[in-house]
């Protein structure tokens, strides 16, 4: 059997068919990758893994001569001369350990979170079982390195001698750590990207002279580091494995589980342990701040979608009681800072995706709450300032305060008719998800209409965009469909209740 990633297509992209890493390098015009939020992630951190393992550029000054195209002739001769690492199957399997065969097989569909087997209930019919093709088989098993779930695995198989990190307390098999990519909860990721592949990449590289910094060097004392697919671990905690453990190319396309694909099965066992979130430790998109207790994560949250944290992904402060997201920092304040002083300008957009999962005794799974979340907004770089964001923070706590003004007239509408307290939270609970909803259609037009208003501003700081005053009440609108769809008015009762704390009123202190 021979399945080469290099030649045969097997990456989802935008708008065409299945691309190979040697297509993906030579096509200039592909927009962006295919699939779900989790394969999104997974592809474009391979991807980044491969263009640093082939140019990681010295300085600003080396990034800005190297252009997308040189990076993409870069990447195509770095595949050529490892062409024989990036197979599926055979003796050098990519990112499996044919040592781990003593591990016990897992039907491999059961390790993706978005099929259901055994006797759960099949919603859709995307969720079924269904049959694979190395191609599905290559992406899946580049998702359960990056995103295994606890639980599923065998933890009876020890590849490093006296290594006890696999066992618990009482001597037993562990449940497995969380993996890198997936955390307790499910990490939000985040980067910017352009109107290409290339231009994504690009804009993403690190230089040598970014990873000396003080929290890159905390994060990664070893460096760049070798990519593992150039010499994987014979191990969990072998000479190699510790160096996986410490180099940005070593997180970029972390071993968290140890695999071995045969056919429909697969073995699977925890493998490296990467370093917690708490102790400061994450993917470069994933974004932490300081707490009392150690660092703190943002999770994927299905009830409050990515473009509501956007001021956070973006903060300019230095702030430590913030959220930092290391990689769309270093996209905004080095790479598109150098290309501004170069009067050079880019189409650019952030990303941002992930699962949310519920942990349990000894495993994480998905219930009724848990979904993907994905979020691209369209962001001007021209524009892109501290003053935007300024503007952009107090929009968004305009609509937090309209939020929790809603949440008072719908508590007072049940007040008002003597409702019981789980009926009240329920109907709280379902306007307040609607209103963001409904909010969500703007939120675009809400970041353009900022920008705009701050363009305005600079020229004439006496002028005021009237972009805002309109959105402000479209967002009032909003929170009274909100309210009128939860708050029924059909009785005299109920119309004396709706009258009194409608979100009109409440404003006006009535």
């Amino acid at each position: 059997m021979g399945f080469s990633l290099i030649d045969e297509p097997w990456i989802p992209v935008i708008g065409d068919s299945r691309k190979s890493l040697w297509e993906i390098f030579s096509e200039k015009d592909i927009v962006g990758l295919g699939g779900s939020p989790l394969e999104k992630i997974a592809l474009f951190k391979l991807l980044l893994a491969i263009s640093q393992a082939a140019s990681t550029p010295k300085d600003e000054k080396d990034w800005l001569a190297l252009q997308p195209e040189g990076l993409a002739s870069a990447a195509k001769e770095y595949l050529g001369k490892w062409k024989g690492s990036f197979n599926l199957y055979g003796d050098k399997p990519f990112l499996q350990l044919p040592a781990i065969a003593a591990a016990k097989t897992f039907p491999i569909q059961s390790l993706n979170p978005e099929i259901n087997m055994g006797n759960t209930t099949v919603l859709f019919d995307h969720s079924r079982e269904r049959a694979l093709t190395d191609a599905d088989r290559a992406l899946l098993l580049l998702m359960i390195v990056n995103f295994g779930f606890t639980g599923k695995l065998d933890n009876t198989v020890v590849l490093s001698s006296g290594y006890s990190g696999k066992f618990n307390d009482k001597g037993k098999p562990s449940a497995g750590a969380t993996s890198p990519g997936l955390g307790y909860l499910g990490y939000l990721h985040t980067w910017m990207q352009s109107n290409s592949i290339w231009k994504t990449l690009w804009l993403n590289l690190w230089t040598l002279a970014a990873l000396k910094q003080e929290k890159l060097q905390a994060r990664f004392p070893v460096g760049l580091g070798r990519a593992p697919w150039e010499s994987m671990p014979s191990g969990e905690d072998d000479e190699i494995a510790r160096q996986l453990k410490g180099s940005l190319l070593g997180r970029l396309v972390p071993l968290g589980r140890f695999c071995l694909v045969k056919g429909a099965e697969i073995h699977c066992s925890e493998g490296i342990a990467y370093p917690s979130y708490k102790e400061g430790h994450a993917d470069l998109t994933c974004a932490l701040k300081q707490a009392k207790d150690g660092f703190q994560a943002l999770w994927t949250n299905p009830e409050k979608k990515p473009w509501r944290e956007l001021t956070s992904l973006l903060r300019f402060s230095d702030d430590k009681n913030e959220f930092e997201c290391l990689q769309s920092r270093m996209c905004l304040f080095t790479h598109i800072n150098t290309l501004k002083q170069h009067s050079k300008n880019l189409p650019l957009e952030i990303w941002s995706g992930g699962l949310r999962v519920s942990p349990g005794t000894g495993k994480q799974f998905l219930k009724g709450t848990d979904d993907y979340v994905e979020s691209i907004l369209s962001l001007d770089m021209e524009d892109l300032s501290e003053i935007w964001l300024i503007k952009l923070k107090s929009e968004m706590e305009h609509l937090d305060k309209r939020s929790k003004q809603l949440f008072a007239c719908v508590a007072g509408y049940s007040k008002s008719l003597k409702k019981d307290r789980g009926s009240t939270e329920e109907a709280i609970k379902v306007a307040i998800r609607t209103y963001w909803e409904n909010c969500e259609k703007y939120s675009q037009e809400l970041v353009d209409t900022c920008f705009e208003d701050t363009s305005a501003s600079d020229k004439d700081s006496d002028t005021e965009s009237g972009g805002i005053e309109l959105l402000h009440r479209k967002f009032y609108r909003m929170a009274c469909d909100a309210y009128d769809a939860i708050c029924p008015r059909g009785t005299a009762r109920q119309m004396a209740a709706w009258v009194k704390n409608r979100p009109g009123y409440l404003l006006k202190g009535k």
